[in-house]
């Protein structure tokens, strides 16, 4: 993963700026010069529609065949989720004006940014819009890296950033505090049922 004939990952390209480093990452595909490129749907309007080659959309792969659907991990960095803080005093308020952000964002933003731009506009086939169907049905969150349960993602994030491949020992030296994590979080998820 870390040899950059074989694979560029953004991270471990250096900090250059900010911004710069995605782009560096990005264009290698749009300008025809890598095979794959593993990203998220706001970037096919970066370059992918200005793209002279012909590309296609496929979801992250099934495990193998036995695995009854496609799950897609939202980027937990860039597909925020919403939570009320213990501190809010009208929870209910807060509770119905983020209900209906969701339902307006559902019937107005969705219909234009997926159906339109993805589907329409940047995706070039018939079957790629159906695999952006596979892809937007199939999200999950991946609440390790939500919670950053036992500061393993960031860890293995880091690990990226400086070139290391540690992620055998970086997982170890953390295992006691990510099974303490998981404890707490299943503890604060049972404390807050009704």
């Amino acid at each position: 993963m870390l040899n950059n004939t074989y694979c560029l990952h953004r991270d471990s390209l250096g900090k250059e700026g900010g911004n710069g480093q995605v782009l560096v990452q990005f264009w290698v595909f749009p300008e025809g010069r890598s095979l794959f490129y593993w990203g998220f749907p706001r970037y096919m309007d970066l370059g992918l529609r200005a793209m002279e080659d012909d590309f296609g959309i496929l979801p992250i792969p099934k495990w193998d065949a036995n695995q009854d659907r496609y799950y897609a991990t939202l980027n937990n960095w860039h597909a925020y989720t919403y939570m009320i803080p213990v501190t809010v005093q009208d929870v209910e308020k807060s509770s119905y004006i983020m209900d209906a952000m969701a339902y307006h964002g559902m019937k107005i933003i969705k219909p234009a940014y997926y159906e339109v731009c993805l589907q329409r506009k940047y995706s070039r086939d018939e079957e790629s819009s159906d695999m952006l169907d596979i892809i937007f049905s199939s999200t999950v969150y991946d609440l390790g890296t939500v919670y950053n349960i036992g500061g393993y993602p960031n860890a293995f994030e880091n690990d990226i950033q400086k070139n290391k491949i540690n992620v055998a020992s970086t997982y170890e030296k953390l295992a006691g505090k990510i099974d303490k994590d998981i404890i707490k979080l299943i503890d604060n998820f049972e404390s807050n049922k009704k």
